[in-house]
């Protein structure tokens, strides 16, 4: 079943340079904060982005035990009412909410393709992301990961802050590389 176009507004709104430039830096303090210059975290800190938590430690490893990955999935869910808020103005009948998928899009998804790699100016880059991209680490790597996302008996094991940092290490990036 083909889904319903985005509608326009909604994609200006995400288009729009403070909303990315917002999610980018959001992102950009949190996992860089552990290894940025002194320098570097008081202009962040200056200009009110100084994150309670960092999200990644100095060797560059996700932090699993400090809420940093409830901050992550409270940030997201915002931005979700925010479109839906902006959705319900809009009152398009074939678009009313954002709902999230039941499971991942498989790569020949004819709603969700996958588009082809690109270049990122460098070879190893490259090929991690080509892999990223293909079916096998669809089929591999990013399904097996999701569908632990789901089983009941392993979300009993962890804490929400947990399960936060590890959708965001894992699928959500995963998913915006494809």
């Amino acid at each position: 079943m083909a889904t319903p176009v985005l509608p326009h507004p909604i994609v200006l709104m995400e288009a729009e340079r403070g909303m990315r430039m917002h999610h980018m830096l959001w992102h950009t303090a949190r996992n860089g904060w552990s290894t940025f210059p002194q320098a570097v975290r008081q202009a962040f800190a200056k200009l009110g982005w100084a994150p309670p938590r960092p999200a990644i430690d100095a060797q560059r490893r996700p932090i699993l035990d400090n809420d940093s990955g409830e901050d992550f999935l409270y940030m997201h869910h915002q931005m979700i009412a925010e479109v839906n808020d902006r959705l319900a103005q809009i009152n398009d009948p074939a678009y009313p909410k954002v709902e999230g998928w039941g499971h991942f899009p498989a790569p020949d998804d004819p709603d969700y393709p996958v588009p082809a790699p690109y270049s990122l100016g460098s070879p190893d880059d490259d090929a991690g992301l080509a892999e990223i991209k293909s079916r096998n680490y669809f089929q591999q790597t990013f399904e097996p990961q999701a569908t632990r996302f789901e089983d009941a008996e392993y979300l009993r094991t962890i804490s929400l802050a947990e399960l936060g940092a590890r959708v965001e290490f894992t699928v959500h990036n995963w998913a915006h590389l494809r």
